[in-house]
Formats: C-alpha cells, sequence, structure tokens
C-alpha cells in the first residue's frame, strides 16, 4: 500500500475512509482490500483513539 507507506504521518497509518477516498474506492470496497492485505500480515487495524467508530488501517514492517 504505497499510499500508507508515503503517509504525511510517521506512524504510517490512515483512517478507512480517508483511504477509501485516496484510493477513489467505497468504504465497502475499501475494507475488501483491507482484509485481504491483513490476511497477508501487511496492515492491521486499530480502532481510531479520538472516535469510538471510525477504524485505521496501519502499515504493518512487513508491509
Amino acid at each position: 500500500m504505497r499510499i500508507l507507506g508515503t503517509s504525511r504521518r510517521r506512524s504510517h497509518q490512515l483512517r478507512m475512509s480517508e483511504l477509501a477516498n485516496m484510493c477513489g474506492l467505497s468504504l465497502s470496497g475499501m475494507t475488501r482490500v483491507v482484509n485481504r492485505l491483513e490476511s497477508r500480515s501487511l496492515v492491521l487495524r486499530e480502532k481510531a483513539p479520538d472516535d469510538g467508530r471510525a477504524w485505521l488501517a496501519v502499515l504493518t514492517s512487513a508491509g
């Protein structure tokens, strides 16, 4: 996920909704992509600390 790797954030994480917008996908489409990446241990999901409804996609060291 080049977008996460070049993220302005040093932690290489983005909200799922931001990531979907940047990729031109619906949120459900982005969820399917992240599911596949997560199964390969390339990304993981974390709850957003500032919004209990939001999830972050976080690039792993393998990603």
